[in-house]
């Protein structure tokens, strides 16, 4: 919608209705009270419009969720609030409100029509549940300001959307043994020769441009008054490969992060740093990142939720295979095991 004031088709058509009936009265009868009456109604429309005009950029809109995490198959209620600066005026709004999943792509439309008071107002409350993991947006499609007589309106823009993600969850109680979870994954004996054990240890540097904002020593920054960055050392331990290949059915890439979820936990639990391929639909390529702790997977996850889940243009499997013909891989699956360990 073009920004600027717009007429308001029902309200204009009830203004122009009325006057041209109390027209015809005061044509008929040559009432003074008719006369009055259709003066008021010419100053009202006009006082009308500058007041909208006036107060145009007073009254925006917040989408406030309950918590960045919410969990999946649960309802939780989310509102709008709307700030109205002006203290003494309160305008009709209309909403259109659009709830997606970004991971799935599924959304739903919701419109309301409030009256924008005074001060601030919490005037939308809603439930919304989602089935599917992903990143879950409630945006402000549509803010429209009216007049009081609802005559004209005006579209705001200075709306702040909110955001929440719904993440997998891992079914079991316990984290499980990445051997009992990934099938073919090498024993205990054959493990140790793969440089299993690892610790994190981190060197210290001055920061350089291109480095990401969580390697960064805040603290020790902080003392010493400029940005060190923390750079971890392998320890000469083996990372582990896991390829994730989306499918087109969304039912199924729901399932396939509840099992990623399953095998990110079990390696880093058996200090394992996992080595994660996907496709990205944003970026339109393949790509790869390196895990070590809780919070990275956490991270990692956050950023495929945030992106559509569709099948590649090209297999992740496939790519790496002919990338990297001599490591081994485990390739996240759904059913009773959560992956498979590919020897090369």
């Amino acid at each position: 919608m073009k920004q600027g004031f717009h007429m308001s088709k029902w309200g204009m058509a009830g203004y122009i209705a009325v006057f041209f009936l109390n027209a015809f009265f005061w044509w008929r009868f040559r009432g003074y009270l008719n006369l009055l009456f259709g003066v008021a109604m010419i100053a009202a429309g006009v006082i009308s419009f500058l007041l909208l005009r006036a107060n145009r950029e007073c009254l925006t809109g917040k989408v406030m969720l309950p918590a960045e995490k919410v969990g999946r198959h649960s309802t939780f209620v989310f509102y709008v609030k709307i700030y109205n600066q002006n203290r003494w005026l309160s305008f009709p709004v209309r909403l259109r409100l659009k709830v997606e999943n970004v991971f799935v792509g599924s959304c739903v439309y919701k419109e309301e029509h409030v009256r924008a008071c005074p001060g601030e107002k919490r005037v939308v409350d809603s439930g919304m549940a989602t089935l599917y993991c992903g990143l879950l947006e409630v945006k402000i499609e549509q803010f429209l300001i009216f007049d009081p007589l609802h005559l004209f309106y005006v579209e705001s823009q200075k709306n702040v959307n909110g955001h929440a993600v719904a993440g997998p969850v891992s079914e079991e109680k316990e984290t499980e043994k990445i051997c009992e979870l990934v099938e073919d994954f090498p024993q205990e004996d054959k493990r140790s020769r793969m440089g299993a054990d690892y610790t994190a240890d981190y060197e210290i540097r001055e920061y350089e441009e291109g480095d990401e904002l969580r390697n960064i020593h805040w603290k020790l920054s902080a003392k010493q008054d400029e940005l060190i960055t923390k750079e971890r050392l392998s320890s000469g331990s083996r990372k582990i490969n896991v390829i994730l290949d989306f499918q087109e059915d969304k039912v199924v890439n729901d399932k396939l992060m509840d099992s990623l979820q399953c095998i990110g936990e079990s390696l880093i639990n058996e200090n394992y740093p996992m080595q994660l391929y996907w496709w990205n639909s944003v970026e339109k390529q393949i790509k790869s990142r390196l895990v070590f702790e809780t919070g990275e997977l956490e991270q990692m996850i956050y950023e495929i939720l945030s992106m559509r889940s569709t099948g590649p243009k090209l297999s992740v499997r496939q790519y790496f295979e002919t990338e990297y013909p001599q490591e081994a891989y485990i390739l996240v699956m759904i059913g009773t095991v959560r992956g498979t360990y590919v020897a090369r």
